[in-house]
């Protein structure tokens, strides 16, 4: 399964870009948001649904 660290460290930007582009939050260059959204269904990125949930619970 494919992390958002891993996106991130292959992209060169933070977990918190990945993050915000993933979850269409905040201001993210567009270029910047074009690779990190090319890398992760390069890899096949999926949300981590136990994680989404934790977070869920959260709020």
């Amino acid at each position: 399964m494919v992390t958002i660290k891993q996106i991130a460290d292959l992209c060169g930007v933070s977990r918190g870009t990945v993050d915000r582009v993933i979850n269409e939050r905040g201001n993210v260059k567009p270029k910047t948001k074009e690779l990190v959204l090319s890398m992760a269904k390069e890899l096949g990125y999926k949300p981590n649904p136990a994680g989404k949930a934790l977070s869920a619970r959260k709020k």
